[in-house]
């Protein structure tokens, strides 16, 4: 992706995440205006938006203006955070007035297939996050959903098809009791398992209907299902999209 860069100008811009080191080293290898994000304060030499307080702030070399509370962005996570932080700083860029940021932030409600909150049945609440096709991603939808739900019990349906992806990440959540998983059959679940701390019900299942039904049948009110695959859809679904269709229509068929 850096390759991008490097047909850019000075009269362009680019948007970079600071907490990220290796980006960060490239940011002297480019020609274009440099825009931050970051989770933390930015350094004042820095043009960016960061967030400080609940705040999203954008500042320059001239000043500082808080653009909205946090409480404003109805998505969950910090990898949520930062898109809506990268968000603005590219919309900043393309000279969007700082005053309508807050407005369109307050309406926009997420997009499909990415952690998406289909409905609460008999107290259970149900999510589809089927582009969570990698080990970042599940892990990412583990800690958005633990923050939204501090004591619930979690359960996910996990695994694919693999991606020859490093499933460390994994390995470095902690242990938490009040997760299960149910894994689909695929190349990749087995690597997802190996690495994880969260207790694993039954064997991989051969169809999306089997985990589903497994997971209904051993859920009570208060707590969580997510469709959070951590791995690629191919074999056993048309796309990603394909599984998550086939997730939200199995939840609108238990009432």
């Amino acid at each position: 992706k850096a390759c991008l860069f490097k047909s850019q100008s000075e009269s362009d811009y680019v948007v970079l995440n600071y907490d990220d080191k290796r980006i960060c080293r490239m940011a002297s290898k480019l020609k274009s205006t440099i825009f931050y994000f970051s989770l933390f304060e930015l350094p004042t030499k820095f043009n960016g938006v960061y967030l400080c307080e609940n705040n999203f702030i954008f500042q320059n070399k001239k000043r500082k203006v808080v653009l909205f509370s946090r409480k404003n962005v109805g998505l969950m996570g910090n990898h949520n955070t930062q898109n809506v932080l990268a968000a603005a700083a590219a919309a900043i860029c393309l000279r969007v007035p700082l005053r309508r940021l807050g407005k369109v932030i307050r309406s926009f409600k997420g997009v499909p297939y990415r952690l998406e909150r289909i409905k609460s049945v008999k107290r259970r609440i149900f999510y589809n996050d089927t582009t969570a096709t990698s080990p970042e991603a599940f892990v990412a939808a583990y800690k958005a959903l633990r923050d939204a739900y501090p004591t619930a019990i979690l359960r996910f349906i996990i695994g694919g098809a693999d991606k020859r992806l490093d499933f460390t990440i994994v390995k470095r959540v902690k242990r938490d009791k009040k997760v299960f998983l149910y894994p689909l059959a695929g190349s990749a679940t087995d690597k997802l398992l190996r690495s994880s701390n969260f207790s694993v019900i039954g064997k991989p299942r051969k169809n999306l209907y089997q985990a589903f039904q497994d997971c209904w049948r051993d859920s009570s009110p208060g707590e969580v299902i997510s469709l959070s695959p951590g791995a690629a859809s191919f074999g056993m679904f048309q796309h990603e999209f394909d599984r998550g269709d086939q997730f939200t229509r199995l939840v609108q068929s238990v009432s």
